[in-house]
């Protein structure tokens, strides 16, 4: 049966392997994976699915509503992505407040999370 991952972490970090490494421990074939669209790790793993074949979806915060900046956009963005999905992946270096946020919302809904650390 396919899930819904969603993987997520550092903006700053760009260390494909560490990401493929992540990716590889708990990725099933037929797994959906989705992101927020954020740079660094979201964007890495989007680019690890397209070269593995494996289906993928971006969801991206809406940073404008109704012609007014909303400055909850990315904790309403990762409160949805785990509201709707079955896992969630983060390579986190524990300072972030973003990936804070997914985590917390994940713990919420009663997820599976894995949490890999990841060092500057």
């Amino acid at each position: 049966m396919s899930r819904v991952v969603v993987i997520s972490g550092n903006r700053n970090c760009y260390d494909q392997q560490a990401v493929t490494d992540m990716m590889a421990a708990h990725l099933r074939e037929d797994d959906e994976i989705w992101t927020g669209g954020s740079s660094g790790v979201e964007s890495l793993a989007t680019r690890q699915a397209v070269a593995w074949g494996m289906s993928h979806e971006t969801m991206l915060a809406h940073w404008k509503v109704d012609g007014e900046t909303d400055p909850d956009a990315s904790a309403k963005r990762y409160t949805n992505l785990a509201e709707n999905c079955d896992v969630v992946l983060v390579l986190w270096d524990g300072a972030d407040s973003a990936i804070l946020k997914l985590i917390n919302a994940a713990i919420g809904c009663n997820r599976e999370i894995h949490i890999h650390p990841w060092k500057r």
